[in-house]
């Protein structure tokens, strides 16, 4: 009987433990918008994502980062189905919604944090900024900042600037999907 529960109470132990480790490396991936929505993004029929400017030196990010968030952002809001049309030109301006992004800050943090300290400790962030724009009219329809982070993982996660790409597109198809 005493070997069935401390076996018992190793297994227990064992997912309590992996339990705290998960939920310690879970980073949170937000948006924030800063400026109310003048429209209804879902109104539009199509979405165009134009070339994704940076504001950081190529020696802090990865020389081809903007063109894999283009692309990311481009197969997150189609996956979504959102919009009859998702590309990165568009002939037409009738009912497309322009997408203008630049990334602003990019931030490797520490692997060794990461991996020896845990639960947010040496994060790697991305932070995206995104103006939606009536692509007819050229006012501009919300802004906001998009967010991704990438806080733990095996041995310390990566900051795989791939990876932080991916979750920035999925927040930005969120946004769009609910429309606030």
């Amino acid at each position: 009987m005493q070997g069935f529960l401390g076996r018992r109470n190793s297994v227990f132990g064992l997912v309590l433990v992996i339990s705290v480790l998960v939920v310690g490396c879970a980073a949170p991936n937000r948006y924030a918008m800063k400026s109310p929505a003048t429209a209804d993004v879902r109104s539009f029929r199509s979405v165009e994502v134009v070339s994704v400017s940076t504001g950081i030196t190529e020696d802090e990010l990865d020389p081809g980062t903007p063109t894999e968030l283009r692309m990311a952002i481009i197969s997150a809001i189609q996956k979504a189905r959102t919009y009859r049309q998702v590309a990165a030109e568009l002939d037409s301006s009738a009912g497309v919604l322009q997408i203008r992004a630049k990334i602003v800050r990019f931030d490797r943090g520490s692997q060794a944090a990461r991996y020896l300290v845990g639960f947010g400790a040496g994060k790697a962030r991305l932070h995206v900024d995104c103006e939606f724009v009536d692509k007819e009219s050229e006012s501009i329809v919300a802004v906001g900042t998009f967010i991704a982070e990438i806080a733990g993982g095996l041995f310390g996660g990566t900051s795989n600037q791939g990876t932080m790409s991916k979750n920035v597109a999925k927040q930005v198809a969120r946004f769009l999907k609910k429309g606030k």
